[in-house]
């Protein structure tokens, strides 16, 4: 289990769809996940309603608002708890940019996005990212739970039994230059 504030500051990337859930994820609805973000990866319906055991995602921030320095949380209000983040530094990108609709990026040494609640009881995060480089930090939580990229193997600190997926599949390859899914559940 992770209990934090979360604070995202990844290496020179975009990043979309980000996905906090109270549960691990099993195989099968990580596969989902994948399948239903390559027509549209904002697909909040779907994902609030069917994945963790029924239980909906903890947090979700979609990054579609393009504009302004908050990234609406839209699983929190379902919750009780809306954790809108903080953006500073990041710049909103065009949809032809992003996989699906609108997305942000960050530029690897300043820009992050932060929230002020703490989250507890994480043993799932999702999220779309896009690297410059197979060397980066993808997420970060302020406790220093985090996972990051090395000549493009994914690692993670923190995570209880982690098992890391890409692209709907076990594996920790990340590849640099292309949008890649990214699912870390603990087991």
């Amino acid at each position: 289990d992770l209990g934090d504030d979360w604070t995202q500051e990844p290496g020179d990337s975009m990043i979309s769809d980000l996905r906090i859930y109270s549960s691990a994820l099993s195989t099968s609805q990580v596969s989902d996940l994948y399948y239903a973000g390559l027509g549209s990866h904002s697909e909040a319906t779907i994902v609030q309603t069917q994945f963790g055991d029924g239980e909906p995602p903890v947090s979700s921030w979609s990054f579609e608002d393009g504009t302004g320095t908050t990234a609406h949380d839209s699983a929190g209000p379902l919750n009780g708890i809306a954790n809108d983040g903080t953006i500073t530094g990041a710049t909103w990108q065009s949809e032809d940019m992003c996989l699906s609709g609108k997305c942000l990026r960050f530029n690897g040494t300043s820009d992050n996005v932060s929230i002020t609640n703490t989250l507890s009881g994480i043993q799932t995060v999702e999220f779309w990212v896009k690297p410059t480089s197979s060397t980066a930090s993808l997420f970060a939580l302020s406790s220093g739970a985090y996972i990051t990229a090395s000549s493009g193997v994914i690692s993670t600190t923190g995570f209880t039994g982690a098992n890391i997926y890409v692209n709907g599949k076990s594996s920790a390859t990340l590849t640099a230059n292309q949008w890649n899914h990214i699912i870390v559940t603990s087991s």
